[in-house]
């Protein structure tokens, strides 16, 4: 946790964490793959809901997905005609939150699938086909496509 929301903290080596593996790893990888990619080619990096629609105990991850976001739509013109986009998934059931007791982590799928426009929570596959779209529709780049269901909306 980045946020201690009890006691008002932000340790710094979690934030520096986040930042660390989400936003220089996706850096880092862009950097030192887009020269040895086709300049028809794709590259899709991965921001994140919080990036668009704060939510507390998050302040550094949306600060981090902010960032990558940006990072893509950067890129985007500076890579050119090399294409660079960006997925913001929403919540997606994935083993990230296999740390839940299980009656917790159903709950919190059952509520907030309640409360999405799609009436569900997000797959792996949801994110793949996102993926795959951005990297055979040639005709974008410097996108962020919410894979959300429609959260940032709610």
């Amino acid at each position: 946790m980045c946020y201690d929301r009890q006691k008002h903290r932000f340790p710094a080596d979690a934030a520096r964490g986040l930042f660390e593996n989400k936003f220089w790893g996706q850096y880092y990888a862009a950097k030192y793959g887009a020269p040895k990619l086709n300049p028809q080619g794709s590259i899709t990096l991965f921001s994140g809901i919080v990036a668009f629609k704060s939510m507390p105990g998050s302040p550094v991850l949306g600060a981090v997905n902010t960032t990558v976001a940006n990072l893509g739509q950067t890129l985007a013109l500076e890579l050119a005609p090399l294409r660079v986009n960006v997925v913001s998934p929403g919540i997606i059931a994935t083993p990230s939150r296999a740390g839940m007791a299980e009656a917790a982590r159903s709950a919190f799928y059952s509520s907030t699938a309640a409360k999405l426009p799609v009436q569900r929570i997000g797959t792996a596959e949801d994110v793949a086909e996102a993926v795959l779209y951005l990297i055979h529709y040639g005709f974008v780049t410097g996108t962020v496509l919410h894979a959300d269901g429609g959260h940032r909306l709610i």
